[in-house]
């Protein structure tokens, strides 16, 4: 990525800003398009760069995922009380601020990204930060990706997204009401999602939230079926809000699953934001048709939203009949660690372990370790990734002790496995404990 590419974003964002007020203030509706469409790909791209930067944190970057959203929900709150000019002002600038901000934060990645890994190098002369070469490591796999886990939270989105469409109608006169309900109500979630909750201080785990949003989105629909269209604001507010949080749950399963399981950034947020954008497009122009259909046919929204009331039904009751179904944790800061949990591929680099990984608090075990390392020419970043390896971590663990990416990890590890001629890690173990120096 080419170093102006964001700076120019950003100021293209801020300026675009200024005009957008003034079209709507003159009524000029082609101006009104064209700043649209050019939001719409710059944005984006803000969006990528800070998504992308996300994809490569490690487990404590789902709760920043979710508290990221509370925290542009609160703005939307705060900037219309602001004065005209002051709120506009303030909204100008966001896109320049998370530019600066993301580029501060990049730097200081770059400078940990060299100073952990020594072998790091620029792949491509285009490239003015040596971290952006973590975009591309990992698996290209698209298996890798939870699809069976983010289809319940992409049904229930889709049916979110519909109702509210349908609900908002084509004059768009409710759509202030449902917007801020929605994200009152999305703000709740989260908050819930992020706040210790019990005596224990632990907080909602994903799966969890998930059953408490989808608990609301019935609400909401029951709301609307039940009052006849009266309460449509206070219920389709409920059912948007819903359908603003599973977008966020959305991004959140697939950066867990980066992590986890060795997923290139680029390819897992780039799929985060696919399936995102198509199931919110499909939502809004189902809910159109449906709002077409009521017209010229009084009770299609009714029967529309008992369809959706019957989709969410269907969807808890599966996932109460399989639990192993649900979502990673969101606030889940020690699962990964020793007690990890991973399933294993061909190659052997992921094991599953029903019990506490070993840690042996013998001191000869760094000797043994270094001398083993130094027996098969081990680098010094693969000695310190195998010192890891023999004692059971998972490559997640390993990541997040060395301030690196799962998919740096899971390259070293193959580098490791050629070099000492085994195929998974119980037959490293084994070589590594009945190992002699001569």
């Amino acid at each position: 990525m080419r170093r102006f590419v964001l700076a120019f974003c950003a100021i293209l964002s801020s300026v675009l800003t200024l005009l957008l007020a003034a079209f709507v203030s003159s009524g000029c509706m082609v101006g009104i398009v064209c700043c649209g469409i050019a939001h719409g790909v710059c944005i984006p791209l803000l969006g990528i760069a800070w998504g992308a930067r996300y994809s490569i944190g490690s487990k404590g970057m789902q709760s920043l995922v979710v508290l990221s959203f509370l925290i542009a929900y609160a703005l939307y709150f705060v900037f219309p009380f602001a004065p005209y000019k002051g709120g506009l002002v303030c909204v100008a600038v966001m896109p320049l601020a998370s530019w600066a901000l993301w580029r501060i934060d990049v730097r200081n990645r770059d400078a940990l990204v060299r100073k952990v890994d020594e072998s790091q190098e620029k792949k491509d002369a285009g490239r003015s930060l040596a971290f952006l070469g973590e975009l591309f490591n990992g698996s290209w796999e698209l298996s890798g990706i939870p699809w069976r886990a983010l289809a319940a939270v992409l049904l229930a989105a889709f049916v979110g997204n519909m109702v509210a469409s349908a609900a908002m109608g084509f004059s768009y006169e409710n759509a202030d009401g449902l917007f801020r309900g929605g994200a009152f109500v999305c703000a709740c979630i989260a908050t819930m999602a992020l706040v210790p909750l019990t005596s224990d201080g632990s907080s909602l785990s994903a799966s969890a939230a998930y059953r408490l949003t989808l608990t609301f989105s019935a609400v909401g629909l029951i709301g609307i079926l039940a009052s006849d269209g009266s309460a449509i604001a206070l219920c389709g507010a409920l059912v948007q809000g819903c359908a603003f949080f599973f977008q966020v749950l959305i991004i959140v399963s697939v950066s867990r699953a980066t992590w986890e399981k060795a997923l290139s950034p680029l390819l897992s947020f780039s799929m985060a934001q696919a399936v995102t954008a198509a199931v919110v497009l499909a939502g809004n122009v189902v809910g159109k048709q449906v709002n077409v259909g009521d017209a010229s046919c009084p009770g299609v929204f009714e029967w529309a939203c008992g369809l959706a009331m019957l989709a969410l039904f269907l969807i808890m009751v599966k996932q109460a009949a399989n639990a192993d179904a649900a979502l990673p944790e969101v606030s889940d800061a020690v699962a990964m660690g020793e007690k990890s949990e991973c399933s294993q591929d061909e190659n052997g680099l992921f094991s599953h372990r029903d019990e506490p990984c070993f840690d042996s608090t013998e001191v000869s075990l760094e000797e043994k370790v270094a001398l083993f390392a130094t027996a098969f020419e081990l680098t010094k970043r693969e000695s310190e990734v195998f010192s890891y390896l023999s004692k059971g971590r998972t490559l997640p663990y390993i990541a997040d002790e060395l301030f690196v990416m799962t998919g740096t990890v899971k390259t070293h590890t193959v580098h490791i496995y050629r070099k000492l001629g085994v195929k998974s890690k119980q037959e490293l173990i084994d070589l590594f404990e009945g190992w002699k120096k001569d």
